[in-house]
């Protein structure tokens, strides 16, 4: 049953969890952001929350549970370790609280099916922060790709210069869930997803150190049987430096598109075209202000929030596919793999 929308010109959100990317990333974001406006922070660890919210001006909650009763916030933000998603998630939705969570959408596809009979039992929005779909130079590659002919094949590359994530919970695979294809690989599989739709066959093949458990680095193959597209993503956080981008080859032209540009390719190597996309792109702004847009039911600025939940679950799908492939040495099918697990959940 979809949600009542909420009539309102700014809807009142709260953030849950103030380390860094809440802190440093996400309350800047809202506060450039058109359609929300932050009432209310909170996080487990006291003198980080009493100084968060002291440097406001908002008051000091001493729980969760205290912060959801008082302020009743239109929406809130999840910013905080994988393992701790679920429980924080519940207790707000049982409020009949939105919800815009940090990405993943879960721990594992099995957690992910619970969130969305969660979703349907509270009558809430759940979205996931994965802001490089709203990035200007992706939108104009999705408008595009049918100009490319026939697409056969798509190379995606995201490298980061971040390292080995040897301490903390992000390399415990029980408390992250996974390493690098679960969590900075997220981004890219999102695009794959919201670009290409569902594979039907993944194969990887993940960089995994003696006595890790969480993968620093990752080959993925992937494959669409009605179309006979096959693609490549590449993922590591060993890297000289920030790379990401992705090249459409198509029976036409050739697409490279980078985070700032978009070149086209005639058959010949001759650039058709080239867009340059110059000046800062608020990626995190645009999706909290695109997730508000859904909840009061106005036309988004992007719609790159359509059908969000599903495609979500269908993101978890393609990465469960390359855990299991990366087990079994076995190609894997996310399509199938989705469907038994929600058959599972529902027996």
């Amino acid at each position: 049953m979809p949600h009542a929308h909420i009539r309102q010109a700014q809807l009142r959100c709260a953030i849950v969890g103030l380390g860094r990317h809440g802190a440093k990333e996400m309350i800047p974001a809202i506060g450039r952001a058109q359609n929300a406006s932050l009432v209310a922070v909170f996080d487990i660890e006291p003198t980080r929350n009493a100084e968060c919210s002291a440097s406001l001006g908002l008051p000091t909650y001493r729980t969760l549970e205290d912060m959801l009763n008082r302020e009743q916030p239109d929406f809130c933000i999840v910013e905080t370790p994988h393992f701790t998603h679920y429980g924080i998630v519940e207790a707000i939705a049982r409020h009949g609280i939105h919800v815009l969570k940090e990405k993943p959408l879960a721990l594992n596809l099995a957690e992910g099916v619970r969130l969305q009979r969660l979703c349907q039992a509270t009558n809430v929005t759940i979205g996931v922060v994965a802001q490089k779909r709203y990035t200007p130079s992706y939108h104009a590659l999705r408008r595009v790709l049918e100009g490319v002919g026939k697409p056969w094949y798509v190379s995606m590359v995201y490298r980061l210069a971040i390292g080995q994530e040897d301490q903390g919970w992000r390399s415990n695979r029980e408390e992250a869930g996974g390493g690098c294809i679960l969590d900075m690989g997220y981004h890219f599989v999102d695009l794959v997803t919201w670009l290409l739709g569902v594979p039907d066959e993944v194969f990887s093949a993940p960089l995994l150190q003696s006595g890790e458990t969480t993968e620093n680095g990752a080959a993925v193959t992937f494959k669409y049987m009605n179309t006979h597209v096959q693609g490549s993503l590449l993922l590591s956080r060993f890297s000289p430096g920030k790379d990401e981008s992705i090249t459409v080859h198509g029976t036409d032209s050739v697409v490279y598109v980078s985070r700032d540009s978009l070149h086209i390719f005639g058959a010949a190597g001759n650039q058709i075209e080239r867009l340059e996309f110059v000046g800062p792109s608020d990626l995190l702004a645009r999706q909290i202000d695109s997730f508000c847009e859904s909840l009061t039911g106005t036309s988004g600025i992007d719609k790159a929030n359509e059908g969000e939940l599903e495609q979500h679950l269908s993101n978890m799908a393609f990465i469960e596919a390359c855990y299991q492939s990366a087990s079994s040495l076995l190609p894997a099918n996310p399509k199938e793999i989705l469907h038994n697990q929600v058959a599972a959940t529902a027996s």
